[in-house]
C-alpha cells in the first residue's frame, strides 16, 4: 500500500510548537518563582489574591502522622447523565444521583435519585443536571447533621453557594468540594494548578497542599490546591471547604488525606466510590426507556409510573422520596 502524505502535518506540528513554548514558558516560572496573585472570576466580578509565596507550601507527609480516620459520618454525592433518546428537536437524557455513606471503613449507598431531563441540547442538559445535583446536595445538607459531606464540584462561583453554606452552618455540617480543572489563574493569565505543580517539584515536594489563595473574610469559606498523590503523573486539584467551626486548615487536610486509598491513590475514595455506583447500567436505561415509552402508548402520569416502580432500578433508601 502506497503511503498517503497526511496534509495536515504542518499545521499539526505548529501546535505541538505553541503547546511547548506555553510549557516552557511555564517551566521557567516555576523555575524562578512567581509573585504575582491567583485570579478568580465569578458571577459578579473578579477575587484577586493574596501573592504566591513559597511560604504557603505545606508537606502533606508532615500531617498525617498517627491519624485516625474521622469519626463523623461522611457522605459523598456524584451523579451521571446519558444520552437515552434523541427526536432531532429536542432529547432525552438519563440522571442517576448517588449519595454514598461511609463509616468505620463501611460504606453503603444512602440514597439514589434518578431524573428525566428534556433539552435541545448537551449543554442545556448539562446545566439543569447542575441544578439537580444541587438540590440534592441541599436535602442532604438539611437531613445530615455533624458530618462531612464530599461533593465533585466547588463550592464557591454557584447560584447555590449562599443557600449550601447556610444549611451546612445550620446542622453542623462540614462541607468540602473538589475540584479536577479550576479556572483560577494567575494576573498574566498563566494556569495556577499548573504552575504550583511545577514549583513544588522544583521545591522537591511531592505530597503537598497551598494555603492561603484569598482573603477568607472576602468569601467566608477556604479555597486551596491539593496534591495527594506522591506520583508526579497526578495532578492537584482545588479543593473548598466551608467550615462553620472554622478549624485550622491543616485538620481539614489530614481529613482529607485520610481518605485516600492506596488501591485508588490521588484521590479521596468515597469521591471514587460515589462516581463508580453513580453510573448509569445498561438495565436502568433500559427501564427508564420503557417507562417513556410505556407512557406513550396507554398515556399514563410519567411522575407517578417512575415514582410507583422505582424500586425496579435500585431498591434504595427513600431518602429522597
Amino acid at each position: 500500500m502506497e503511503d498517503v502524505e497526511f496534509k495536515g502535518a504542518h499545521a499539526l506540528e505548529e501546535d505541538i510548537k505553541y503547546i511547548v513554548s506555553k510549557l516552557r514558558v511555564l517551566r521557567t516560572c516555576a523555575l524562578f518563582g512567581r509573585t504575582s496573585r491567583p485570579i478568580l472570576k465569578y458571577h459578579g466580578g473578579v477575587l484577586k489574591g493574596i501573592p504566591l509565596s513559597d511560604d504557603n507550601f505545606f508537606n502533606i507527609e508532615d500531617l498525617i502522622d498517627d491519624i485516625e480516620f474521622p469519626k463523623a459520618n461522611i457522605y459523598a454525592l456524584d451523579a451521571s447523565m446519558k444520552l437515552i433518546f434523541d427526536f432531532g428537536s429536542f432529547k432525552v437524557y438519563a440522571v442517576k444521583v448517588v449519595i454514598e455513606r461511609f463509616k468505620k471503613y463501611r460504606s453503603e449507598v444512602f440514597s439514589s435519585y434518578y431524573r428525566l431531563i428534556s433539552a435541545e441540547n448537551r449543554e442545556d442538559a448539562l446545566r439543569e443536571l447542575s441544578k439537580i445535583e444541587y438540590r440534592v446536595i441541599l436535602k442532604l445538607l438539611n437531613v445530615v447533621s455533624n458530618s462531612i459531606v464530599l461533593l465533585d464540584r466547588p463550592i464557591f462561583n454557584n447560584a447555590f453557594y449562599h443557600i449550601l453554606t447556610k444549611a451546612s452552618a445550620y446542622r453542623n455540617n462540614l462541607l468540602i468540594g473538589l475540584c479536577k480543572s479550576s479556572s483560577i489563574t494567575l494576573e498574566d493569565g498563566t494556569p495556577l494548578i499548573g504552575y504550583l505543580c511545577m514549583r513544588a517539584g522544583v521545591l522537591g515536594l511531592r505530597r503537598w497542599y497551598y494555603y492561603p489563595l484569598f482573603r477568607e473574610d472576602k468569601l467566608n469559606l477556604h479555597i486551596l490546591i491539593l496534591k495527594l498523590s506522591s506520583e508526579d503523573n497526578f495532578l492537584a486539584f482545588r479543593v473548598d471547604v466551608y467550615d462553620y467551626k472554622n478549624r485550622p486548615i491543616d485538620e481539614i487536610v489530614r481529613r482529607i488525606a485520610s481518605l485516600e486509598d492506596p488501591s485508588h491513590p490521588g484521590y479521596p475514595y468515597p469521591l471514587i466510590r460515589a462516581h463508580r455506583d453513580s453510573k448509569l447500567r445498561k438495565y436502568e436505561i433500559s427501564i427508564l426507556r420503557e417507562y417513556i415509552l410505556d407512557n406513550l402508548a396507554f398515556n399514563m402520569n410519567l411522575d407517578d409510573s417512575v415514582m410507583l416502580r422505582r424500586e425496579e432500578l435500585e431498591g434504595r433508601s427513600s431518602f429522597m422520596g
